[in-house]
Protein backbone atom coordinates (compact mmCIF):
# COMPACT_ATOMS: atom_id res chain seq x y z
CA UNK A 1 0.00 0.00 0.00
CA UNK A 2 1.56 3.14 -0.93
CA UNK A 3 0.80 6.57 0.44
CA UNK A 4 1.48 10.07 -1.30
CA UNK A 5 2.96 12.76 0.66
CA UNK A 6 0.24 15.48 1.73
CA UNK A 7 1.91 18.73 0.00
CA UNK A 8 2.02 21.51 2.68
CA UNK A 9 0.96 24.46 0.09
CA UNK A 10 -2.22 22.33 -1.22
CA UNK A 11 -3.16 21.50 2.84
CA UNK A 12 -2.41 25.78 3.58
CA UNK A 13 -4.65 26.70 0.71
CA UNK A 14 -7.31 24.63 1.91
CA UNK A 15 -7.23 26.23 5.10
CA UNK A 16 -7.16 29.60 3.66
CA UNK A 17 -10.13 29.19 1.48
CA UNK A 18 -11.95 27.62 4.23
CA UNK A 19 -11.38 30.16 6.46
CA UNK A 20 -11.61 33.34 4.02
CA UNK A 21 -15.48 31.71 2.77
CA UNK A 22 -16.29 31.69 6.30
CA UNK A 23 -14.98 35.19 6.86
CA UNK A 24 -16.94 36.28 4.22
CA UNK A 25 -20.61 34.71 5.66
CA UNK A 26 -19.83 36.37 8.78
CA UNK A 27 -18.84 39.90 7.39
CA UNK A 28 -22.05 39.58 4.96
CA UNK A 29 -24.25 38.89 7.93
CA UNK A 30 -22.45 41.44 9.83
CA UNK A 31 -23.24 43.96 6.83
CA UNK A 32 -27.14 42.40 7.04
CA UNK A 33 -27.43 43.01 10.65
CA UNK A 34 -25.93 46.56 10.25
CA UNK A 35 -28.09 47.52 7.74
CA UNK A 36 -31.60 46.17 9.45
CA UNK A 37 -30.32 47.72 12.96
CA UNK A 38 -29.99 51.50 10.96
CA UNK A 39 -33.78 50.89 9.64
CA UNK A 40 -34.64 49.87 13.12
CA UNK A 41 -32.66 53.18 14.80
CA UNK A 42 -34.34 55.24 12.03
CA UNK A 43 -38.22 53.69 12.85
CA UNK A 44 -37.22 54.75 16.74
CA UNK A 45 -35.90 58.34 16.10
CA UNK A 46 -38.83 58.92 14.10
CA UNK A 47 -41.08 57.65 16.82
CA UNK A 48 -39.14 59.42 19.33
CA UNK A 49 -39.18 62.69 17.48
CA UNK A 50 -42.96 62.75 17.00
CA UNK A 51 -43.61 61.70 20.44
CA UNK A 52 -40.99 64.37 22.23
CA UNK A 53 -42.50 67.41 23.87
CA UNK A 54 -40.70 70.05 25.48
CA UNK A 55 -41.94 69.03 29.37
CA UNK A 56 -39.50 66.99 28.73
CA UNK A 57 -36.63 68.00 28.20
CA UNK A 58 -36.30 70.83 31.03
CA UNK A 59 -32.72 72.99 30.77
CA UNK A 60 -32.27 73.01 34.57
CA UNK A 61 -32.07 69.36 35.21
CA UNK A 62 -30.38 68.00 32.18
CA UNK A 63 -26.59 69.27 31.74
CA UNK A 64 -24.32 68.11 28.82
CA UNK A 65 -21.13 68.81 30.73
CA UNK A 66 -22.03 66.56 33.58
CA UNK A 67 -23.12 63.48 31.45
CA UNK A 68 -20.32 60.87 31.38
CA UNK A 69 -19.98 58.23 28.38
CA UNK A 70 -21.49 55.73 30.85
CA UNK A 71 -24.73 57.84 31.14
CA UNK A 72 -25.13 58.36 27.32
CA UNK A 73 -24.93 54.62 26.44
CA UNK A 74 -27.45 54.18 29.68
CA UNK A 75 -29.57 56.52 28.04
CA UNK A 76 -29.82 54.78 24.17
CA UNK A 77 -32.35 52.17 26.06
CA UNK A 78 -34.75 55.22 26.99
CA UNK A 79 -34.20 56.01 22.73
CA UNK A 80 -35.14 52.79 21.67
CA UNK A 81 -38.66 51.47 21.66
CA UNK A 82 -38.41 48.32 24.34
CA UNK A 83 -39.39 46.15 20.43
CA UNK A 84 -37.10 47.47 19.18
CA UNK A 85 -34.69 46.60 21.57
CA UNK A 86 -35.48 43.50 21.85
CA UNK A 87 -35.12 43.04 18.06
CA UNK A 88 -31.75 44.17 18.17
CA UNK A 89 -30.66 42.17 20.73
CA UNK A 90 -32.38 38.68 19.28
CA UNK A 91 -30.00 39.80 16.06
CA UNK A 92 -26.97 41.15 18.47
CA UNK A 93 -27.68 37.14 20.39
CA UNK A 94 -28.14 35.29 16.55
CA UNK A 95 -25.05 37.06 15.48
CA UNK A 96 -22.73 35.98 18.48
CA UNK A 97 -24.22 32.47 17.58
CA UNK A 98 -23.39 32.15 14.91
CA UNK A 99 -19.91 33.23 14.64
CA UNK A 100 -19.53 31.24 17.69
CA UNK A 101 -20.34 28.45 15.75
CA UNK A 102 -18.01 28.99 12.83
CA UNK A 103 -14.85 29.43 14.80
CA UNK A 104 -15.84 26.41 16.67
CA UNK A 105 -16.33 24.19 13.47
CA UNK A 106 -13.53 25.95 11.96
CA UNK A 107 -11.30 25.02 14.67
CA UNK A 108 -12.09 21.62 14.68
CA UNK A 109 -11.89 21.39 10.66
CA UNK A 110 -8.22 22.48 11.41
CA UNK A 111 -7.63 20.20 14.19
CA UNK A 112 -8.59 17.14 12.12
CA UNK A 113 -6.44 18.60 9.21
CA UNK A 114 -3.36 18.59 11.11
CA UNK A 115 -3.86 15.43 13.24
CA UNK A 116 -4.20 13.65 9.99
CA UNK A 117 -1.37 15.26 8.71
CA UNK A 118 0.61 14.26 11.35
CA UNK A 119 -0.95 10.99 11.34
CA UNK A 120 -0.18 10.16 7.49
CA UNK A 121 2.55 12.36 7.29
CA UNK A 122 5.43 11.37 10.06
CA UNK A 123 5.43 7.62 9.23
CA UNK A 124 5.35 8.38 5.51
CA UNK A 125 8.10 10.84 6.02
CA UNK A 126 10.21 7.93 8.06
CA UNK A 127 9.86 5.54 5.82
CA UNK A 128 11.16 7.44 2.97
CA UNK A 129 14.10 8.22 4.94
CA UNK A 130 14.58 4.57 5.93
CA UNK A 131 14.64 3.33 2.17
CA UNK A 132 17.15 6.39 1.05
CA UNK A 133 19.22 5.32 3.86
CA UNK A 134 18.74 1.36 2.37
CA UNK A 135 19.72 2.56 -0.98
CA UNK A 136 22.82 4.85 0.35
CA UNK A 137 24.05 1.34 2.14
CA UNK A 138 23.68 -0.57 -0.87
CA UNK A 139 25.92 1.66 -2.85
CA UNK A 140 28.49 1.79 -0.14
CA UNK A 141 28.94 -2.20 -0.36
CA UNK A 142 28.91 -1.98 -4.28
CA UNK A 143 31.83 0.43 -4.00
CA UNK A 144 33.53 -1.56 -1.37
CA UNK A 145 33.00 -4.57 -3.70
CA UNK A 146 34.35 -3.23 -6.79
CA UNK A 147 37.07 -1.35 -4.83
CA UNK A 148 38.03 -5.44 -3.88
CA UNK A 149 37.63 -6.54 -7.12
CA UNK A 150 39.90 -4.06 -8.21
CA UNK A 151 42.54 -4.72 -5.48
CA UNK A 152 42.48 -8.37 -6.37
CA UNK A 153 43.09 -8.46 -9.86
CA UNK A 154 46.45 -5.23 -8.86
CA UNK A 155 47.78 -8.21 -7.11
CA UNK A 156 50.44 -10.24 -8.48
CA UNK A 157 49.82 -13.86 -8.56
CA UNK A 158 51.91 -15.83 -5.97
CA UNK A 159 52.05 -18.61 -7.84
CA UNK A 160 53.94 -16.80 -10.14
CA UNK A 161 55.95 -15.17 -7.55
CA UNK A 162 59.93 -17.07 -7.59
CA UNK A 163 60.31 -18.70 -3.66
CA UNK A 164 62.45 -16.70 -1.56
CA UNK A 165 63.82 -19.92 0.09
Amino acid sequence: MSAEPIDEQIATEIVEETLSSIANDAEKQAEELEKELEQELIKAEAEYNDSESEEELDDDLYEINNETFFDRINAIKYIIAPETRECISKKIESLKSTSSTLLNKSGNFLWGLSTTALLFGVPLALTILAEQQLIELEKQFTLQGEQNNDLLTALPDEENQPDAK
